[in-house]
């Protein structure tokens, strides 16, 4: 129960429905949501070093848990 729970109260949070929050991905078209998704972009790699040069020469770092 503490799911569902969560889940109304992040429904509330986004201003949307409970039941169109649980229903809204049945049925729908998924080719118009992934026409952004058709762009091939080259991929960049990367090493910890990497990272780690990227951050500490930045001037402000923004880490949002839970976010991808």
């Amino acid at each position: 129960s503490s799911g569902a729970i969560l889940s109304y109260i992040m429904c509330k949070a986004m201003n949307r429905s409970f039941f169109n929050v649980i229903g809204g991905g049945f049925g729908g078209d998924t080719t118009a949501a992934s026409g952004a998704a058709a762009v091939q972009r080259p991929v960049k790699s990367g090493s910890a070093d990497d990272a780690a040069f990227v951050l500490a020469n930045a001037e402000t770092v923004v880490i949002v848990p839970g976010y991808g």
